[in-house]
């Protein structure tokens, strides 16, 4: 830790070892207040482009159904996406949101709607299927000329589709998927018939979690045991 963080400058911010701790790995304080705590204003949150477009409402909608859930299930999506149910300073941490999965016909646009979400918790990366552009392809829509009913009941069908997968990621997924898959026809979950099919992401890196969006058993602190 000292070849990073050299004793003089810890000094010089005057840094205690109680503020130490705080910053790596949240205020007991700070947890027993968060019963109400939303993740936009706990973590610096990046979206991609495509989620910042006022053409998607995917981004406003994600937000909204985590902000609405109950402590649990808010908890379970912050360690989902970062390896911890424990809450960091404010701000002192990136949360990116992400639409990496590329389709490019009709099929794989159906593949997209039965994928579930991914995490690299190691950089707090969610990886989310485009829900909003699969839904309106799939159903022979164009964003540009959908009527105020049309983009309403859409909103309304993706939102529905992103809850279930969501939920079902955040629940189902508690250990880290590189450790427990020696090979490729070990079940992810209890029962096959809980996998769904999916195309593959646009790119893959280190650490990054199984195809079914895994996530690691809750561990004490911040750390990240994980690369």
């Amino acid at each position: 830790f000292m070849r990073a963080v050299e004793i003089f400058i810890l000094r010089a911010w005057a840094i205690t070892p109680v503020d130490l701790a705080n910053i790596l790995n949240g205020s007991n304080e700070d947890q027993a207040d968060n019963s109400s705590f939303k993740v936009q204003e706990v973590f610096r949150v990046v979206l991609d482009e495509e989620l910042s477009s006022s053409a998607s409402p995917l981004a406003e909608q994600l937000w909204d159904i985590v902000d609405n859930w109950d402590l649990p299930l808010r908890s379970k999506f912050v360690q989902f996406v970062t390896g911890s149910d424990r809450l960091p300073l404010k701000y002192t941490e990136i949360m990116r949101v992400e639409v990496p999965f590329l389709a490019v016909n009709r099929s794989e646009q159906e593949a997209h709607l039965g994928m579930l979400p991914q995490a690299h918790t190691c950089e707090n990366v969610l990886e989310l299927p485009n829900y909003w552009e699969a839904l309106l392809s799939v159903n022979g829509l164009e964003v540009e000329r959908l009527t105020e009913e049309q983009k309403q009941e859409q909103t309304k069908r993706m939102r529905k589709i992103l809850e279930e997968r969501l939920t079902l990621a955040i629940t189902h997924c508690t250990v880290y998927g590189l450790d427990d898959i020696p090979n490729a026809n070990t079940p992810i979950f209890a029962d096959d018939e809980d996998r769904l099919p999916g195309p593959s992401p646009k790119h893959s890196g280190n650490g990054s979690l199984g195809p079914m969006g895994l996530g690691l058993v809750a561990s004490e602190g911040r750390h990240h045991p994980h690369p």
